[in-house]
């Protein structure tokens, strides 16, 4: 039997070298039962007291109660079949502050909500393999290798060329140039 109820507490605690999320959920009429926060690997998500709920059934064992979902009562879900969706949520007010959106046509969508930064961080390289890489939205095309660039060359600061794409009063070389990728035979410099 499960019953829905709101969330009044989430404590983490570690049993065995284990951490466990319990819930703490008020299922009406006084009655208040503290349930094992179940979810797929890999979801590590947290209900917001106060704001949440929460669906709570009978657990193996003797009296033991685990949640089997919860209800987010402010975002609407957005998603079409096939379809899967993560956001994560302002703990205050329980608004969506940025998601993570696997479409149904091949798209995915990474979004901060509220201006934020979206930061990648890796300890190896990070590879964007794609033919087409842009700037902004409907922006123009950025470099890639292989792509050739124009430009004119002005003289020398002392320390190499002065490179650039735009105009410089005064004249200068034209150049064309193909960009070329780590262990090409072109030297740096």
């Amino acid at each position: 039997m499960s019953r829905d109820g709101d969330i009044l507490a989430v404590e983490r605690k570690t049993e065995d070298g284990v951490t466990l999320t319990e819930v703490r959920v008020d299922m009406g009429g006084g009655d208040v039962v503290t349930a094992d926060h179940v979810s797929d690997p890999g979801d590590d998500s947290h209900p917001i007291p106060g704001i949440d709920g929460a669906t709570v059934t009978e657990s193996p064992g003797k009296g033991n109660k685990q949640t089997s979902g919860y209800i987010d009562p402010i975002n609407a879900p957005k998603t079409a079949p096939g379809e899967k969706r993560i956001y994560g949520r302002d703990p205050t007010t329980g608004l969506a502050v940025n998601e993570f959106w696997l479409k149904a046509d091949g798209s995915i969508e990474i979004m901060s909500l509220n201006g934020a930064p979206i930061t990648i961080t890796s300890t190896g390289p990070v590879i964007v393999d794609s033919p087409d890489v842009r700037l902004g939205l409907g922006g123009r095309r950025i470099a890639l290798v292989g792509d050739i660039v124009q430009g004119t060359v002005h003289g020398s600061n002392g320390s190499g060329p002065i490179v650039t794409s735009a105009p410089i009063p005064g004249g200068g070389a034209s150049f064309s140039a193909k960009i070329v990728g780590p262990g090409s035979d072109v030297g740096t410099g």
